[in-house]
């Protein structure tokens, strides 16, 4: 049997060993069973410490904001340090407080213990996603991202009901304190992890020499982030999707409880249901990108971005169902709609993003999921289902997904450029790494790839020019014909001012 598991996931991975695919998905797994526990068990913690539902979801919203933000650091130091014991600390730190988390008497440390499992946990997206881009080829992306992803929707199959089980059996806090040891185990296998090249699967001589040069500094690395079109789309749809998803962690628990009255087996089983259809939707998807990125590179995100939208639509029309059964199909169909985004989206993101900042590339979304859930959701509308019922606050989170959704799709038309700009870069990295140490003239400053614009009226395209030592460059007009339309202007490198004389380029 697990010789049969070898040979599927490294038939997935393109012959290329699958053990490091397979640690980090158990790692994503094991640490999804402390995730489902908390969500299904929302109702029982909130009673047991007496919150109110926006007391409760300040809990909730602050600890995913502080953990989330920390996503941004664990990104920057990813790009530096092996990313492989990163990971390790993270798994073990996951388990600890997971544990402690079903320990604890006061809302003071209930809320510690949850900083420090989302700590853990926050280095699965970053760290785990770029170890798995440098693991794997491109063509092969798609299916490692479903793999991986999987390991979260298995966990949430499993988990709610083993949540529901324990409490059902011995309370609330049985749930929590029972993960630490397999979340341990894989922990400690994690340290066998190979520590990959960055860039290694795009370029691997190229990785290789770039390597020794020193790490991109956060601002730098911060402004090429935001310079390429469809990551700064991408960011931007997640400002919106953060106000769409975060509350469902706790929503969607209270809804099931407090309309239809269903007690924590029934909320256990329905989340592992509706995670299985997740589940079943990323595994579609696998298959589907790779259909969808020989269409064109920029195709999957306009899946990704329908998805996303469909989940907006879904969710509305659960909180409107008349009755339980319409309530529970529709929630399975969502979950299916929302499993679709996984794949397509983080392949596309692997693919534009400059290796030697990919990492915090990943964790740099987290930022605007929390500001959009601060400034969307909780100061307008956190206190909605105290006031106006779980129902009214599950159906208004419909416009935020909407407009993520489109905002999404509409960085497609970027990704062809973007992908290839950022092997761009690194070819350029490593010439100026060798222009610098062969010695005699170097570039003080090399532009690749400069597009830029007056109001709406595109006036350069894909420019790439060296400035070296002593050279003064400007760019100038190169006109076709006697007419001159806006449209139709080509800029170029025109004339080089450099050690007392003037050269032209017709």
């Amino acid at each position: 049997m697990m010789q049969k598991l070898r040979e599927r996931l490294e038939g997935a991975t393109g012959g290329v060993p699958a053990f490091s695919l397979l640690v980090l998905t158990l790692l994503y797994f094991f640490d999804q069973f402390d995730t489902s526990a908390f969500n299904v068990l929302a109702p029982n913690i909130e009673h047991a410490f007496h919150l109110s539902d926006r007391a409760f979801g300040l809990i909730v919203i602050g600890n995913l904001t502080l953990v989330l933000c920390f996503a941004i650091l664990v990104g920057h130091y990813g790009d530096r340090l092996p990313r492989t014991k990163l990971v390790v600390i993270g798994g073990l730190m996951a388990g600890v407080f997971s544990f402690f988390t079903g320990v604890v008497g006061t809302v003071l440390l209930l809320v510690l213990m949850r900083l420090g499992n989302g700590v853990g946990q926050v280095v699965n997206d970053p760290i785990h996603n770029s170890l798995l881009s440098d693991y794997y080829p491109a063509p092969n992306r798609p299916t490692v991202f479903a793999i991986h992803q999987n390991g979260v929707f298995l966990g949430a199959v499993v988990g709610p009901m083993v949540a529901g089980v324990a409490a059902t059996l011995g309370g609330y806090r049985a749930a929590f304190m029972i993960l630490i040891v397999p979340i341990v185990i894989v922990a400690l296998l994690a340290l066998r992890l190979p520590e990959p090249l960055r860039g290694g699967t795009d370029d691997p001589d190229v990785a290789a020499e770039v390597e020794q040069e020193p790490p991109v500094p956060f601002r730098e690395a911060r402004r090429a982030l935001w310079a390429v079109p469809t990551l700064k789309r991408q960011y931007i749809a997640y400002f919106f999707i953060g106000a769409g998803v975060v509350p469902l962690a706790f929503l969607l628990p209270l809804y099931f409880k407090r309309v239809y009255g269903l007690g924590e087996l029934d909320r256990g089983m329905i989340g592992a249901a509706n995670a299985a259809f997740q589940f079943a939707g990323v595994l579609a998807s696998a298959r589907w990108t790779r259909r969808w990125v020989a269409k064109g590179v920029g195709e999957p995100l306009k899946w990704a971005g329908l998805s996303v939208a469909s989940v907006g639509i879904g969710l509305f029309l659960i909180a409107i169902s008349p009755n339980l059964g319409i309530a529970l199909v529709l929630a399975m169909a969502t979950s299916f709609a929302g499993g679709i985004f996984y794949p397509p989206f983080y392949t596309v993101q692997a693919m534009v993003s400059p290796a030697r900042i990919r990492t915090l590339s990943f964790g740099f979304g987290s930022f605007f999921l929390v500001a959009g859930v601060w400034a969307l959701w909780f100061f307008p509308e956190g206190g909605v289902s105290d006031h106006h019922g779980l129902r009214v606050a599950l159906g208004a989170l419909l416009p935020y997904w909407v407009i993520g959704g489109l905002v999404l799709a509409s960085a497609r038309k970027f990704v062809a450029f973007d992908a290839a700009k950022a092997l761009k870069v690194l070819a350029t990295t490593l010439d100026l790494r060798r222009q610098r140490l062969e010695g005699g003239h170097r570039s003080l400053l090399r532009c690749t790839g400069v597009d830029a614009a007056y109001d709406k009226v595109k006036v350069l395209f894909d420019i790439d020019f060296d400035v070296e030592e002593g050279e003064i460059v400007a760019l100038a007009r190169h006109q076709r014909g006697r007419q001159v339309d806006a449209a139709q202007d080509h800029f170029r490198p025109a004339a080089a001012l450099g050690r007392g004389h003037l050269v032209r380029r017709s």
